[in-house]
């Protein structure tokens, strides 16, 4: 983890803003420009992991061309220190989880306006077909107004309200080996019914999403809570919601309405358009006296005491607006006449950055029937990790499964369990995180990154009948491997060694792995191996590249082109194989010799040798060591 003050491709860092579920963000100083960016690094332990790379990558891509005042921006992206990196648009204040932790719900107006923010760059991003599937109060940064800063907690309406980490985005119909990802506890607040199941998704899973959001921005609690995982999966994909105004009695009751569509079972039942949520939202609050603040709010002895802001500003309508969802949202120019002063800085709390993200106050809940949030989540991994029940939907629960089989291949973990009479369905958890919701009782584990993982399954009738966990599995030992690459140690299995982070292979190289082609659209997949002077690994002696693609003559085309007004000349490799072999002297400071095979399984691949400071003859004669 990098320090303040230290430099990332030319960026200095000036903060640290963060930890992300795969690398570190940095607020850090433009190497030519006079502003700051945020800055995202890859974490170290994930770097040389081909799947890790190709995600955080994509991370960048799916997003660069968005541009629109409701996403955050991205800028560049690179590779540093053999780290990966993108630059993003720095967003000064705080996310909405922690505005919600300092104080909860939020004003309605507030809530409102960040909705209606959120629903506007999620319609921007599914027009271009790609969608978030991670929309909670965490992802959403908001500015504070004129006046927000330290000793002033901020004031209506805020400057910006932007939606950010779209490392788990999807674009619609594109089918990717990088959506292996469970469904983290901090999720499943929001997820919606299909997400949870693992059936397709699209944007409407989204809209499900803000709803479950827009809920707890104006209770103060998300519409679901369990003190089990499979509790809160149980509730989204059977229960309807409370009535957001069961538990603040301050908001309209077309409110209800509103969430209720937003969040139904039924894709087709809900919005169409994030944009027609946030509209309904507004409109909602219309002839009602909310727009003040959070109402009363009970008190532990069940007696009402007044809202601090309850005749602070009169009674007015909320302003609506036919206005497209793709311009900035500031309610300032899309307010009715008539409308009344923004609420007072006073009336706000939460803007300044706290030291992290604490779940959100519940809103009239009985102490004795629902566990705090906060609790609730410290409370999971224990629950899970022991084999705790969980929270049962209805009278008379099924019988606990036995622990899961887990096996680990060099591509993934394989999982299998016993049927249990009467169950339809089964979630089975690694760790702390749900893997899977399904019918079968099989199920095949993208690999994990390295570590050491115990897996769990529950089961459930058709009735909402519950199980418990079973016990945790036999404990399984993940190391790193090639995953998508692997075919490719098999087939140069005397160079490569068995996995990245070993040095078991030809000369003592160091390998790492790359899917894809950044510069042009391919079925590449590369290997790179170093063989250093020193243990430090600062002084490279040579390079050994092998790019593998789909058919040889995606591979020969390739050579082509890397080896234009080059002559080739037959070759046998040491252990026999024959293909052309060219030598370059094009770049300066290094000799290359590039070996295109023309039998075999070798025929779809390209083998480099690049040697620093010396001419193609040397790669040439390194070239007659390999183990190829």
């Amino acid at each position: 983890m990098y320090q303040v003050g230290d430099l990332i491709a030319g960026y200095r860092v000036l903060d640290v803003l963060g930890r992300g579920g795969m690398g570190d963000v940095y607020k850090a100083a433009h190497p030519r420009l006079p502003r700051s960016d945020a800055l995202k690094v890859l974490r170290s332990g994930h770097a040389t992991d081909p799947v890790f790379r190709a995600r955080f990558e994509r991370e960048a891509d799916i997003v660069a061309p968005l541009h629109h005042p409701n996403v955050v921006t991205v800028y560049d992206r690179g590779v540093f220190d053999g780290q990966l990196w993108i630059a993003m648009e720095y967003v000064p204040g705080i996310d909405v989880a922690r505005m919600l932790a300092a104080d909860s719900p939020l004003d309605p107006r507030l809530a409102c306006t960040i909705v209606t923010g959120v629903a506007a760059g999620l319609d921007a991003a599914h027009r271009r077909g790609i969608m978030h599937r991670d929309i909670k109060p965490a992802n959403i940064l908001v500015t504070p107004g004129v006046g927000g800063g330290p000793g002033n907690t901020g004031s209506l309406p805020p400057e910006a309200v932007k939606v950010t980490d779209f490392g788990i985005a999807q674009v619609l119909d594109e089918v990717t080996n990088l959506t292996g990802t469970g469904i983290t506890i901090g999720t499943m607040h929001y997820a919606s019914p299909e997400q949870i199941e693992g059936r397709r998704v699209d944007a409407r899973s989204d809209i499900y999403s803000l709803g479950a959001t827009a809920y707890e921005l104006l209770t103060g609690a998300p519409p679901f809570d369990s003190p089990s995982l499979h509790g809160l999966m149980t509730a989204h994909m059977y229960h309807d919601p409370p009535a957001a105004t069961s538990r603040n009695g301050a908001l309209p009751t077309a409110v209800d309405a509103v969430l209720a569509r937003a969040m139904a079972k039924n894709p087709d039942d809900r919005f169409p358009t994030a944009g027609e949520f946030a509209d309904a939202l507004r409109d909602a609050f219309d002839t009602r006296q909310t727009l003040v603040g959070p109402g009363p709010q009970p008190n532990p002895g069940g007696h009402q005491s007044p809202s601090p802001t309850a005749s602070a500003v009169p009674a007015t309508g909320y302003p609506a607006s036919s206005a497209a969802h793709d311009q900035p949202t500031d309610p300032t120019t899309r307010a009715r006449p008539g409308l009344p002063p923004m609420v007072s800085a006073e009336t706000l709390h939460g803007w300044s950055p706290a030291p992290a993200a604490e779940p959100a106050r519940p809103v009239r809940r009985s102490a004795a029937t629902v566990v705090a949030i906060g609790a609730a989540l410290a409370l999971i991994a224990g629950i899970l990790g022991a084999g705790a029940a969980f929270v049962s939907t209805s009278a008379g629960n099924l019988e606990t499964p036995n622990p899961p089989d887990a096996e680990v291949t060099t591509t993934a973990v394989e999982l299998s369990w016993d049927h249990v009479d009467d169950a339809t369905s089964y979630v089975v958890t690694q760790n702390d995180e749900v893997i899977y919701s399904g019918p079968d009782t099989t199920f095949t584990a993208p690999r994990p990154i390295p570590g050491t993982y115990t897996y769990q399954v529950a089961a459930q009738d058709e009735d909402g009948r519950t199980s418990e966990f079973s016990r945790n599995s036999e404990a399984v030992d993940v190391f790193m491997t090639w995953g998508e690459l692997q075919p490719i140690a098999d087939l140069y299995h005397d160079l490569v060694p068995a996995s990245p982070l070993s040095t078991n292979g030809f000369d003592g190289m160091r390998c790492w792995g790359e899917d894809g082609d950044l510069a042009f659209k391919s079925s590449k997949r590369t290997v790179w191996c170093t063989r250093y002077l020193d243990d430090e690994g600062n002084d490279a002696d040579y390079q050994v590249i092998v790019d593998v693609y789909d058919t040889p003559e995606e591979a020969r085309a390739a050579a082509d082109v890397t080896a234009y007004n080059l002559r080739g000349t037959g070759y046998t490799t040491a252990q026999g194989h024959t293909g052309t072999l060219y030598l370059s002297d094009k770049q300066r400071d290094q000799g290359q010799a590039i070996l295109a095979h023309d039998t075999g399984d070798r025929a779809k691949s390209v083998v480099w040798v690049v040697v620093p400071g010396k001419p193609a003859a040397a790669a040439a004669d390194l070239l007659k060591r390999l183990p190829i």
